[in-house]
């Protein structure tokens, strides 16, 4: 599964936290304490940008506060990925388009665990044989402001794997994460404002969607970059 490679977006900066100096002759001028300062508000003034802030929700369970997230889902077929992912691509927001489609099983996971979520991965993958996934036209839904398509051949066997690895990994799990029920799904369209979008979305793909059928051949580990997907490594089942 590939992310979609287009360019980020320039963070705006908050009107009135800082005022700087006009010019470099002016900066160099200015004392080391102060220098510090304003260079500790610019970080924060990156870091605080309400557009990228992660929910509550998605924060991991852990005494620091993780400068890198990790996003963890299920690696299909070509065929089947491209098929659902064209399905996002026409009724995405395109502003906001930044991930091709896909099934998570973890949204949160933390950087500082990077070593151990790596080994629990690879070593679950080499026991796990490739099984079937399908997507029917029964598991449409609406979902407040988008549609979904939940799976429905492969949510046991993605279900026990997942249930697996959140036993390995509750302590330091978000919220979400936590949750033992879970139920995959591809999201075709989300953050749409406008109603009649989405009653059309939805509408058009219980009239006319076809079952598509395909095969999950592993695991993707993805970094998580202000809304944007950054692939770290991909972990093949047995055949």
């Amino acid at each position: 599964m590939a992310h979609l490679r287009t360019s980020c977006p320039s963070l705006r900066a908050f009107a009135g936290i800082m005022t700087c100096p006009k010019d470099a002759a002016s900066m160099q001028s200015l004392p080391r304490q102060q220098m510090s300062t304003l260079s500790s508000r610019t970080n924060i003034q990156h870091q605080s940008n309400p557009q990228h802030e992660r929910r509550e929700n998605y924060r991991p369970n852990t005494t620091t506060e993780e400068e890198d997230h990790y996003v963890l889902t299920l690696s299909t077929d070509d065929a089947h990925h491209k098929a659902v992912t064209a399905l996002r691509r026409q009724w995405f927001p395109a502003r906001l388009l930044k991930v091709e489609a896909h099934v998570t099983l973890f949204h949160a996971l933390p950087g500082s665990k990077l070593h151990q979520l790596k080994q629990d991965i690879a070593e679950i993958s080499q026991y796990t044989t490739k099984f079937d996934i399908t997507v029917k036209k029964e598991g449409i839904y609406e979902m407040g402001k988008g549609v979904g398509i939940r799976i429905s051949e492969g949510q046991k066997k993605a279900a026990k794997l997942r249930s697996e690895l959140r036993d390995k990994w509750e302590p330091f799990l978000s919220r979400q994460d936590q949750q033992e029920r879970w139920r995959g799904h591809y999201t075709i369209m989300n953050k749409e404002d406008d109603k009649s979008r989405v009653l059309e979305c939805l509408n058009e793909l219980q009239d006319s969607f076809e079952d598509n059928r395909g095969a999950v051949n592993g695991l993707n580990l993805w970094r998580y970059d202000r809304g944007w997907w950054r692939e770290v490594e991909a972990f093949s089942f047995r055949k």
